[in-house]
């Protein structure tokens, strides 16, 4: 509930969403339990909602997956329309980060979305590209996690500084890709 009224105040408010350097965000456990409820939503929020993902999405079939799943109350959905209209982002935390794109696809197609922007150095809201810090964390449930799944943040040029927590597996800095990053904590 509290990603929703977040999500809802940012939208009535895009001043604030500009101003918002930092998004902690904590992904369900469960994929089973990722269902936000949205039914406290307006026709005005649905609107602001519409404009964000049209703005956010490059096709018509984007922009329709997207919204249909954002109806059903999908955690992914919200949490990529969250990252979308934060265009000053500086620091990004994730609790319980999954290794999988299976679940979290439009958060996904955000994420390569900026890396293409910041590789092209197009300025757009979308690219993220004064995004400095992120921070990720495994879910502590017992699996193992690889480190793969943060590669997708090292893809993002504007990021320096990267902390990984809880995931296992190797992976080099020594790519000129990886050049960026100035700071790595590991644990």
């Amino acid at each position: 509930e509290d990603l929703v009224s977040f999500t809802r105040r940012l939208l009535a408010r895009p001043d604030l969403a500009r101003r918002t350097k930092l998004l902690h965000i904590s992904v369900p456990l469960h994929f089973t339990q990722s269902v936000l409820d949205v039914s406290k939503l307006g026709e005005e929020d649905w609107a602001r909602i519409r404009t964000v993902v049209r703005n956010a999405c490059s096709n018509e079939g984007e922009f329709e997956r997207w919204l249909m799943n954002f109806e059903e109350g999908d955690w992914d959905a919200v949490a990529a329309l969250l990252l979308s209209m934060t265009p000053n982002l500086e620091n990004l935390e994730f609790d319980s980060y999954r290794d999988d794109p299976e679940h979290m696809p439009i958060l996904w197609a955000v994420m390569r979305q900026a890396q293409d922007l910041q590789k092209l150095h197009k300025s757009s809201p979308l690219a993220m590209g004064k995004l400095r810090r992120v921070c990720v964390r495994s879910p502590v449930d017992g699996n193992e996690h690889a480190v793969d799944a943060i590669l997708e943040f090292l893809k993002l040029n504007s990021v320096t500084s990267l902390e990984v927590h809880g995931f296992s597996g190797r992976f080099s800095l020594q790519s000129p890709e990886n050049i960026h990053i100035r700071d790595l904590t590991i644990s």
